[in-house]
């Protein structure tokens, strides 16, 4: 087989770098996306920064998780004030 030149895209079914991606399982996703979640719509950050531990800062915005995954399964977009957490 003849090298490949720069930017050129490997034949496919060959892996060239998709078999990363292809590896993601759903866990995997599910941790990410939570964890997204986590960061960026709660206070979670916050809570850590004024020192709160980890595991009673997760303890505490874990309702707010479930309804933004919620939110985003069912369509409805999070909208929050900062009064909401």
């Amino acid at each position: 087989m003849p090298g490949r030149r720069r930017g050129e895209s490997p034949p496919q079914g060959t892996g060239g770098g998709a078999a990363a991606g292809k590896s993601l399982d759903e866990e995997t996703i599910r941790l990410t996306v939570t964890a997204h979640v986590r960061h960026t719509e709660t206070l979670y950050d916050e809570l850590l920064a004024g020192g709160e531990e980890r595991r009673e800062a997760r303890e505490q915005v874990k309702e707010d998780v479930l309804v933004a995954l919620n939110n985003r399964v069912l369509g409805e977009p999070t909208v929050h004030t900062p009064g909401d957490f």
